[in-house]
């Protein structure tokens, strides 16, 4: 699990090893940064900017409350690549006038998952308009509208952008090759 400490203010005062792997950046290149800073470039899972405004740290030490299990995706700038990250950002109250006094923010890395589900979706998809291809086989009256409900299913049930079916005709010699001919 991913560590980071941070100041009432937001600022990162510490990070944890796993911390510095998820996110491509060392301890000393994160001190001082908010969650609010654009370099971070995180998304949510959608793919749309997720403003550091919104940051689980940052709600979490406007509210005083947990803010649990929030998906982002944060650039991680040694791979040049989106680390899909689970947050929990945990505020915490130390002095005796029970003023805020920062924020912990445990992440894991959820990348791999992340990836699995997507191909798994990917997989998925594939099945279904095959699955449904078969059924419209079945179905078909001719070889144009089989060809073209193909395609529809590929683009309307299969999420695809577009399909396109080729006819491939192959010869073959009825009788076997003589390989001293090769």
């Amino acid at each position: 699990l991913g560590v980071v400490l941070q100041r009432p203010d937001g600022q990162i005062l510490s990070a944890n090893p796993a911390a510095e792997r998820m996110l491509g950046l060392s301890v000393a290149q994160m001190r001082g940064v908010t969650s609010v800073d654009p370099r971070w470039r995180a998304v949510h899972d959608d793919g749309s900017p997720f403003p550091g405004e919104i940051h689980p740290a940052m709600v979490a030490l406007a509210t005083g409350e947990p803010v649990l299990n929030v998906v982002m995706g944060v650039h991680n700038p040694q791979r040049d690549d989106l680390t899909w990250i689970r947050v929990n950002a945990l505020p915490f109250r130390a002095d005796a006038t029970g003023g805020m006094q920062g924020v912990y923010a445990v992440f894991e890395d959820i990348t791999a998952r992340r990836r699995a589900e997507h191909e798994q979706r990917r997989l998925h998809r594939a099945l279904r308009v095959l699955s449904d291809a078969n059924l419209a086989l079945f179905h078909a009256e001719d070889e144009q509208v089989f060809l073209h409900e193909v395609c529809r299913l590929a683009v309307e049930a299969g999420g695809y952008l577009m399909a396109w079916v080729g006819i491939c005709l192959l010869y073959t010699s009825p009788s076997p090759r003589d390989p001293s001919l090769d």
